[in-house]
């Protein structure tokens, strides 16, 4: 938009996304880092049919659950979006909003949703982080833009991926790098792994272990964290994760196990159980079958509809990329399961897979949300479906 003329607008509520929206005139605006209450003078950026997005230049009048910044990044760095919001109305929000959207996607069906967080644990819970290097700085991106910001002060990384992050500065690195840390014992990983060891000889503060290719893990909680391979961002709150599934699943004795990874969900189950679990990487796989006796195989949506038509199962579960399981939701609709557990950190795709399995029967009987990303809008669900 080319106008320059700055509005005044209160922000009546948040949508996916986590933005502000506020109406001017019946027009909707969604503003990022804005929260119900707040009055704020914008500036609009631009104009997509019935909306238009807009960016805070000053703060009018604070909504009552804006808190002071933890970090002088907050309002400009993308990582935490709801770094200034009280955190109990974090929660409360997450909640309305996956309610919202089960309502939305099922034609008015009302879902009254439970949410499990760890207030103890919503700062420095980040155990995997990518930050992005232009040779001189290494951190996060700020909102919606390819400059990278000072994030020596973040609240959300684990303190000692801070330490790693500001020898890797001195290097002078000019791509994206993954470091994932044991909060345990401090062991790391870094991806891409070409960093040469001697960077880290100096430390003496904690153990250092560097990993020299992407095969390379640790275990954590019994489960192979693999090096280049999808874990959680945080590995301290997919604990709560984890015990909600278990919780759900310790009657099942047939567990299909879709999107597995390195066996998250089930690979410390009981023995006697009958589990598989089929993910599309390699490696995670090839690390998961070094620690358990259970059928973990490679294989795509084509492997998995296989299992799904052919055997019975008290449990499928399924945990897919933040796309959905679009691919997999055809044959998933006629799957021989007792029951269905969706987990997804994607409302709204994982709203339309769940209005396709509608379709065909599937019901939800329970939905579980829980606040893996504390400070931000997103949020990891656990649905229940039965037929």
């Amino acid at each position: 938009m080319t106008e320059n003329k700055l509005l005044e607008i209160k922000i009546e509520k948040v949508v996916n996304g986590g933005y502000g929206l506020g109406k001017i005139d019946g027009l909707v605006h969604l503003i990022p880092f804005a929260f119900p209450g707040d009055v704020v003078l914008i500036a609009p950026i631009q104009k997509q049919k019935n909306l238009v997005w807009a960016e805070i230049k000053s703060i009018i009048k604070e909504s009552p659950y804006r808190k002071a910044k933890l970090c002088p990044q907050m309002g400009n760095c993308g990582a935490c979006m709801w770094g200034m919001l009280d955190y109990h109305k974090q929660i409360e929000l997450k909640k309305q909003l996956i309610e919202e959207n089960i309502e939305r996607s099922l034609k008015g069906k009302k879902v009254n949703v439970e949410i499990i967080y760890d207030e103890n644990n919503q700062y420095h819970y980040r155990t995997r982080v990518i930050y992005h290097g232009d040779g001189k700085n290494l951190g996060f991106f700020k909102f919606h833009t390819k400059q990278i910001v000072d994030v020596s002060q973040c609240v959300i990384t684990n303190k000692e991926i801070e330490t790693i992050r500001r020898k890797l500065t001195q290097n002078n690195i000019h791509k994206d790098i993954c470091i994932t840390i044991n909060p345990d014992t401090n062991k790391y990983m870094l991806y891409p792994p070409y960093i040469n060891k001697y960077m880290f000889n100096d430390s003496n503060n904690h153990q250092i272990k560097i990993m020299d290719n992407y095969e390379d893990y640790f275990l954590y909680e019994n489960v192979p964290i693999v090096n280049g391979c999808f874990s959680q961002n945080s590995l301290i709150l997919n604990k709560i994760l984890k015990n909600e599934v278990k919780k759900i699943i310790k009657n099942d004795q047939k567990i299909l196990d879709l999107y597995c990874g390195s066996g998250n969900f089930t690979i410390d189950l009981d023995k006697e159980r009958y589990v598989v679990g089929i993910d599309i990487d390699p490696i995670a796989i090839k690390r998961a079958k070094e620690f358990t006796t259970f059928k973990y195989q490679v294989g795509d949506e084509n492997e998995m509809r296989k299992y799904l038509m052919n055997e019975n199962w008290d449990t499928v579960l399924l945990d897919p990329p933040r796309t959905g399981a679009k691919k997999l939701i055809p044959y998933l609709k006629e799957a021989k399961s007792k029951k269905i557990i969706y987990i997804s950190c994607e409302t709204v795709n994982m709203c339309r897979d769940i209005k396709e399995l509608s379709q065909k029967g599937w019901t939800i009987e329970k939905v579980i949300g829980v606040d893996m990303f504390p400070h931000t809008p997103h949020i990891e669900s656990i649905v229940i479906l039965k037929r």
